[in-house]
């Protein structure tokens, strides 16, 4: 499980963690991904953290 914070930098708790712009989430550790391995990732679920 993870969570992001928004295009203005505030998390799903209501705080300002980082600069306007595009924040990222990550990177992910994958254990035994090599350079070069491609990955699946498969959503299970996305909670919206606002109304």
């Amino acid at each position: 499980m993870t969570s992001t914070v928004d295009a203005r930098g505030w998390d799903y708790r209501g705080e300002s963690v980082a600069g306007r712009g595009n924040p990222m989430t990550g990177p992910f550790y994958v254990e035994g991904a090599q350079p070069g391995d491609t990955l699946a990732v498969r959503l299970e679920s996305m909670v919206p953290s606002r109304d």
